[in-house]
C-alpha cells in the first residue's frame, strides 16, 4: 500500500528520480564536476582540486515536496496513532508490576569513527549510539 496520494505521484516520482540521479549519485547533468588548478605567482600549476556545481530543486517544485511531505508525515502519524493504540487499550487496567515487567532496551556508546550506515536489526539488538568528543574551545 502507497502512503503517496495518487495526486501527488507524479511529484514523488519526480522527487525520487532527483535523489537517485543527482543528490545520491553524479550521474546527472544537474551535477556538473570541474577541476579547479591553483597557480603559482608565474602561473604554473601548484595542485589541481575540484569544485562540484549542482541544480537544486526548483522553488516551485520544493514547495511541492514539501506538501508531500506533509500529507506522508499525517498519514503515518495517523498510522503510528492506531498502532499506540493497540497497547494502551490492552494495557489500560494493568497493574504496575506488570508494566514494570516489560524488556527494556540495551544501549552502549562507540566512537563516531566506527560508524556504519551498514547495520541490520537484530531480535534482541542493542542500540548504539556513535559520538564523538571535542575539546571545548576556551
Amino acid at each position: 500500500m502507497s502512503v503517496v496520494p495518487e495526486e501527488l505521484a507524479a511529484l514523488h516520482e519526480k522527487i525520487r528520480v532527483y535523489r537517485n540521479t543527482t543528490v545520491a549519485h553524479s550521474r546527472s547533468e544537474l551535477v556538473r564536476p570541474a577541476p579547479i588548478a591553483y597557480l603559482d605567482q608565474a602561473g604554473r600549476i601548484r595542485r589541481v582540486g575540484d569544485a562540484v556545481i549542482s541544480q537544486h530543486l526548483p522553488g516551485q517544485i520544493a514547495r511541492q515536496f514539501a506538501g508531500l511531505i506533509g500529507v506522508v508525515q499525517n498519514t503515518v502519524e495517523e498510522w503510528a496513532d492506531d498502532i499506540r493504540a493497540r497497547p494502551e487499550e490492552r494495557y489500560a487496567e494493568a497493574e504496575p508490576h506488570v508494566i514494570a515487567s516489560w524488556p527494556t532496551p540495551a544501549f552502549e556508546a562507540q566512537p563516531a569513527r566506527d560508524f556504519s550506515a551498514d547495520s541490520r536489526r537484530r531480535p534482541g539488538s542493542v542500540f548504539t549510539h556513535y559520538l564523538s568528543v571535542e575539546p571545548v574551545e576556551e
